[in-house]
């Protein structure tokens, strides 16, 4: 049996994601290492929600500076240098020092806009690359929640032993070889225009996408603090945070099965039903959590749930964004829709980190549960309405 040879430029991106998605594992440890330091659960809300806010103006900025440059590589690649590197300053500050809690508060922030935008925009090439050069999309985002798992797997042993320091420098370390394949990638193909604007007018005439962007705004509100406060949850039933890595390893390792089957789904299910369908796995997740979860193993096992319900929103979101508008602004939109998203999840962190000092975690999740349900009848009532009116108006 002959083995077909993977494509010289498919073999960059995927090689790109792989040791991307490692250097990203091990963001998931900043709440850990900032509860071990004194932080409560309001205050890493609100330390993420100045982190959205700076990322509402930055985010957009990016993808606009793509559409302008006709580049993503030209601002990815410094992004990711200045966000590993600011990132990497973190353990250096003394949390016995006076100015502790300000410092944090000014560069965590900074380095969370670096961090998002760089993950919007490795995803946005991967999405482009693979579409331009006709590559299995959910195959090669696959193998980095592999390589995602992997790594947070290396962390329950990593990090017992040599503290959650550690991991803030490992981010920098396998940026290195990341930032080299994207500079060994090729940049999709880009419309270019003579004179190139912000040009929102045309996003605010795509209704569908202007529907995706309102259950955008609901659904991170609802997934951001679900997943940010997990080491919340664990103090908070008496588990060891030390095991924060099995959880997030098991998690990511759970989004490989939706994205293997990505292109199967996808021509048997419309994108928004996948959407759908996955937001609701993170709502089943929430009430599990609050209704079954009594011993670490079982709420290893409650991450199923979230690692499908991922797996199958990756595999359609960013396929789903980009059809919605015309090829010139699609770096635009991608941004406008990460924007949202920033907005949503700010919100969603300010309520939710509040809401558990206050009423404790079980009653916040089953919120977060009952607001992702909610989020999901308007989507699909929203695009149904939509349809009504489409074919009235073609009757």
């Amino acid at each position: 049996m002959k083995i077909k040879k993977l494509p010289k430029q498919h073999f960059y991106l995927l090689m790109f994601m792989a040791v991307y998605q490692v250097a990203y594992a091990y963001y998931a440890y900043q709440s850990v290492y900032l509860q071990d330091n004194g932080f409560s659960a309001s205050q890493l809300g609100l330390l993420n929600t100045i982190a959205y806010v700076l990322g509402l103006v930055f985010t957009t900025l990016s993808g606009y500076l793509c559409d302008r440059l006709h580049s993503i590589k030209r601002v990815v690649i410094p992004v990711l240098i200045v966000g590993s590197l600011l990132y990497a300053e973190v353990p250096f500050i003394s949390p016995s020092a006076s100015s502790y809690i300000t410092t944090i508060f000014i560069l965590m922030p900074i380095c969370s806009v670096f961090r998002t935008i760089g993950f919007r925009l490795t995803d946005n090439l991967l999405v482009r690359g693979c579409a331009v050069g006709g590559y299995n999309f959910g195959l090669t985002r696959g193998i980095g929640s592999l390589t995602y798992a992997a790594a947070c797997l290396s962390c329950i042993f990593l990090v017992p032993k040599t503290g959650v320091k550690i991991t803030f420098w490992c981010v920098g370390l396998f940026m290195i070889p990341t930032i080299y394949l994207i500079f060994k990638t090729n940049d999709p193909a880009v419309v270019v225009e003579k004179k190139q604007k912000l040009r929102l007018r045309e996003l605010l005439e795509a209704k569908e996408y202007l529907i995706l962007i309102v259950f955008v705004f609901f659904y991170f509100m609802c997934q951001t603090p679900e997943y940010d406060f997990l080491s919340v949850i664990m103090n908070d039933f008496g588990f060891n945070t030390d095991y924060f890595g099995l959880i997030v390893c098991y998690r990511a390792a759970m989004e490989f099965p939706m994205l293997f089957l990505a292109d199967k789904l996808r021509k048997r299910f419309q994108l928004p039903n996948l959407l759908v369908a996955g937001s609701l796995f993170y709502a089943v997740e929430c009430f599990v959590i609050t209704r079954a979860v009594s011993t670490l193993p079982q709420l290893v096992m409650v991450m199923t749930l979230a690692g499908l319900g991922n797996g199958l929103l990756i595999s359609a979101s960013g396929t789903y964004v980009i059809s919605l508008v015309p090829e010139n602004i699609q770096a635009t939109a991608a941004s406008v829709y990460s924007v949202v998203g920033s907005v949503g999840g700010m919100l969603g962190e300010l309520i939710c980190g509040n809401f558990i000092d206050l009423y404790g975690t079980r009653f916040s999740y089953d919120l977060l549960g009952i607001c992702m349900v909610i989020a999901c009848a308007l989507f699909v009532g929203m695009r149904f309405l939509y349809k009504k009116n489409q074919e009235k108006k073609n009757a």
